[in-house]
């Protein structure tokens, strides 16, 4: 199983850089929420493309995830680990950590809820 979302991981944060908002959208329960670092949640899948496209307005040219842990039963899985993000004209790097919850959705695992928070900032890639 941890395979699977890792694949999944892989097809996130590649639709990220491409801008491919409806495979990100489609990765979502329709309950999802989204708990992202100094705002409010976004509940539901309409808020959590809002917010999808806020962060695709931005320009993400790098992102990847790394597992670091991964449980859970036939109903829910929790998939934790770090990433990198690098966006927006100046290029920033941000690395930080995150936490998904997946939950079959008409037999596909999807986000339920999904958090992260940044490190300490870094400043421009090089």
């Amino acid at each position: 199983m941890q395979k699977l979302i890792e694949a999944n991981n892989e097809r996130f944060t590649a639709a990220h850089v491409r801008g491919d908002q409806v495979t990100i959208d489609g990765m979502f329960t329709l309950d999802a929420k989204c708990l992202p670092p100094g705002a409010d949640p976004a509940i539901g899948r309409d808020a959590i493309a809002k917010l999808t496209r806020e962060y695709l307005e931005t320009g993400v040219s790098e992102f990847r995830e790394e597992t670091t842990d991964f449980y859970g039963n036939e109903d829910l899985l929790i998939d934790q680990g770090t990433y990198v993000m690098v966006y927006g004209q100046d290029k920033t790097r941000e690395t930080g950590k995150y936490l998904n919850v997946w939950k079959k959705e008409s037999g596909v695992w999807k986000i339920y809820s999904n958090i992260w928070n940044a490190n300490a900032p870094t400043g421009p890639a090089k």
